[in-house]
């Protein structure tokens, strides 16, 4: 990363930042890294990253895998590999030609995931299931 002026522009943020903080993160982002080691279903940074059209490098966790098209609009690595996450990185860094695309796939990655989209198949899923039972 060194090698490609990375260490200059990489920014690390842990934890939680305000609204407009986090607008202007996004706004400059290249790309968001999401390292998770444990569960987590839909990390809020995804979606909020897609919405800035941030690709996003992360964990193929659980429910992270369904949001995250390898080569679309993202990369994903095993969890806890280092080396699959030093190898994202590179991907970024030499796929740079790719941004651009990966950028609006990212944006159009969030149709169909607002919350009535939302609210509406979880209600079909229920009334599905009720027939079920």
């Amino acid at each position: 990363m060194e090698a490609h002026g990375g260490r200059k522009r990489i920014k690390v943020w842990r934890g939680r930042v305000g609204r407009e903080e986090l607008q202007s993160i996004l706004r400059e982002a290249d790309v968001t890294v999401v390292p998770s080691l444990c569960y987590e279903n839909s990390p809020t940074v995804i979606f909020e990253s897609f919405a800035f059209g941030v690709p996003v490098l992360a964990s193929a966790i659980e429910g992270v895998s369904e949001l995250i098209q390898d080569g679309k609009n993202g990369l994903t690595f095993t969890a806890g590999n280092a080396e699959g996450l030093a190898g994202g990185l590179k991907w970024f860094v030499e796929h740079r030609r790719q941004w651009p695309e990966m950028s609006v796939a990212a944006e159009v990655s969030l149709k169909g995931l607002d919350l009535a989209s939302y609210l509406d198949k979880l209600v079909n899923l229920c009334y599905s299931e009720a027939l079920l039972v």
